[in-house]
């Protein structure tokens, strides 16, 4: 094969001929978050998204919240607390909570939060 697919036209397929998608993710190495195209229950067919990196940055009771991730599959996360905040805490519960809804959001699994772990 010498020729590129193409992929709009591809995608266009898929579109045309499912009756609806959804979308699967996966943790660990190569866990891409893929988009499933359905026909009367039946996988018709998948795309899969590689992003090579993002950062996502996100706000919550004035303290920033930051998703990064690269194609290579690692995962950063991190908090930043406003200034004048030293000695404050924030429970493990809320923070987990809003990394959970930033996954979701993403398309990514939000139980695969609870494999972090975090330092203070």
């Amino acid at each position: 094969m010498n020729e590129s697919p193409d992929f709009p036209a591809v995608y266009a397929y898929l579109m045309e001929n499912s009756d609806g998608s959804d979308y699967e993710s996966g943790i660990g190495f190569n866990a891409y978050p893929t988009e499933v195209f359905l026909k009367d229950g039946t996988r018709i067919g998948s795309v899969k998204y590689l992003i090579p990196q993002a950062k996502i940055i996100t706000y919550d009771k004035k303290n920033m919240y930051i998703v990064e991730l690269d194609a290579s599959g690692k995962v950063k996360l991190e908090i930043i607390m406003p200034i004048g905040s030293s000695g404050d805490t924030i429970p493990e519960e809320e923070y987990r909570a809003v990394f959970r809804t930033i996954f979701e959001e993403l398309g990514l699994s939000p139980e695969a939060v609870d494999s972090f772990e975090f330092f203070c």
